[in-house]
Formats: C-alpha cells, structure tokens, sequence
C-alpha cells in the first residue's frame, strides 16, 4: 500500500509540475520598447498586460509614433487574444476606427525582462488594407 501511495504522489507532483511549466511565465505587469516595420517607420510601446489561467489581456499604447503611423496619434489598443506558453507569448490587439479598424499581431520569446520578436500592424477599412512587418521589443519596468 505505501509503494501504491508513494506512486500516486509521485504521480501528482509530475502532473502539477508538467501544467505549471506548460502555462510559461507571467509576463503580468508594465512594459515599455518600441516597434518598428520598414515600410511605416516607428512607435514606442507602453504595455499593462494581466495573466490568468485565460491568457493574457490589457492593453498596448503607441506613443509618439513616426511615419505613417504619425495620422494615429497616441492610441490605445485593447488586446482582445493573448497567449502565453512555456516562454512564446502571442498577442493581438486591436483599435476600432471610424470605417475600420487596427491591429497589433506580437508573436516573441520570453527572456528574463524582455520579451522581442516579429510584429506585423494590419490596418482594414471598407476602402482595403495593408499589413506592415516588422519586429518588437518590450522591457518589463
């Protein structure tokens, strides 16, 4: 009986173990960088995002943004999927226009402080759209 019990714990540890290693780390909190794609120049970044068992959610801010995202001013984007894991996070977040719409895609690595990797910036509306590529990075304040 003591075998059979050591192995039902032993059971219940490496499933706890193998869910909290597949949930990532929390990337909760404040963050600030930047993104750039070629084609449109750049914005600074001010990120608040929460992370649950859901996912992630909260918002993105362009600050400053250069080039032809100038005509956007500073916007809040609201991140409406967000996912995180092990250390890859996956984030979309859109702001609504009058006849359309914007939205952030961020697909990066987790590391330490940091999170970094390609973005793309769709823009649609009832006349057509374009997507711009290009990379991110945020640091944790």
């Amino acid at each position: 009986m003591l075998i059979k019990n050591r192995a039902i714990a032993a059971s219940v540890i490496l499933a706890c173990s193998f869910l909290v290693s597949c949930r990532g780390k929390d990337v909760s909190g404040l963050w600030s960088g930047s993104m750039t794609c070629p084609d449109v120049e750049s914005a600074q970044l001010e990120a608040a995002f929460q992370q649950s068992a859901s996912g992630i959610t909260g918002n993105i801010n362009l600050v400053q943004p250069t080039g032809a995202w100038k005509t956007l001013g500073n916007s809040t984007f609201i991140i409406s999927s967000g996912l995180m894991a092990g250390d890859s996070v996956s984030i979309v977040a859109e702001q609504k226009l009058a006849g359309g719409s914007v939205t952030l895609n961020l697909t990066g690595k987790v590391d330490g402080s940091k999170i970094s990797g390609p973005a793309s910036a769709s823009v649609s509306s009832m006349m057509g759209g374009t997507t711009n590529l290009g990379t991110f990075e945020l640091t944790k304040k």
